[in-house]
Parts: C-alpha cells; structure tokens; sequence
C-alpha cells in the first residue's frame, strides 16, 4: 500500500503554530469562531420576548372567546326581555293579571247596591237617632 506524499504532515510545519493559524498536515484551516455571549443573550431574549407574546395573544384570545360568549348570552336575554315587556304592557294581559292577583275589577264590571230607601213615613224602618247635646261654656 503506497501512501502519497501530499497525506503525509510535514514535520517542521506540524510542529510550528503561527499566529491565528495552525498548520495541520500541510492545509490551513480558519480557526474555529466562538459565539460571543452577548450574541447568546440576544437569541436567549428573542426567545423569551416571543414566548411572552404567544402567552399573552393566547390569554387575550381566550378573552375575546369569553366576551364572545357573554354578548350572545345577553342578547339572548335581551330578546327574552322584550317579549316579556310586549307581553306585560298588552293591555289585556294587564286586565288579567289585576283581575286575578289583586282580586280587581273593571269599573263596568262592579255592581253598587244602593240601600232601600226609607220610608218617611214608617217610622219603624228609621234609625233613632241620638239627641244633640249641646254644651255650654265653649
């Protein structure tokens, strides 16, 4: 097995470092970057900032859902309302109702009797009356 001369490292190259680039096996190579951590920090708080925002769209949304619910349910009322107040203001229903719970009666409806009428001269049918006092000294 025949091995190139180009796979072989050098011996003085490999074992010289110069500056910001090594020397391995014959080829350069950049040297690896590091991230700096102030660029950690900004992607850590691009992270937080869009999970903040998904957490308060959810919660707002899950708001508006709630409101939602609420005006469908009172307009549902709202309706309710009104064909109850048709149905109280309906004159009708009005005369039924004071009728039947407050025991009352149209003023057609009520008979007034009138007491017999007496007679001047049968002194039987009168009521006595008491004699007037008349008191001195007021």
């Amino acid at each position: 097995m025949y091995v190139s001369d180009a796979a072989q490292p050098a011996p003085e190259a490999a074992a010289q470092p110069t500056g910001q680039w090594r020397v391995l096996s014959g080829v350069r190579r950049a040297p690896r970057r590091v991230i700096p951590r102030a660029w950690w920090a900004v992607v850590l708080s691009l992270l937080v900032a869009a999970l903040v925002l998904y957490v308060h769209t959810v919660s707002q949304e899950f708001r508006l859902s709630k409101m939602k619910d609420d005006l469908r349910h009172m307009k549902e009322q709202l309706t309710e309302l009104r064909s109850e107040k048709a149905k109280v203001e309906n004159p009708r229903n009005i005369d039924d109702l004071a009728r039947k719970h407050l025991a009352m009666q149209a003023p057609a409806d009520v008979v007034f009797i009138a007491p017999p009428k007496l007679n001047k001269l049968a002194p039987a049918n009168r009521i006595p009356m008491a004699p007037a006092v008349i008191h001195e000294g007021f």
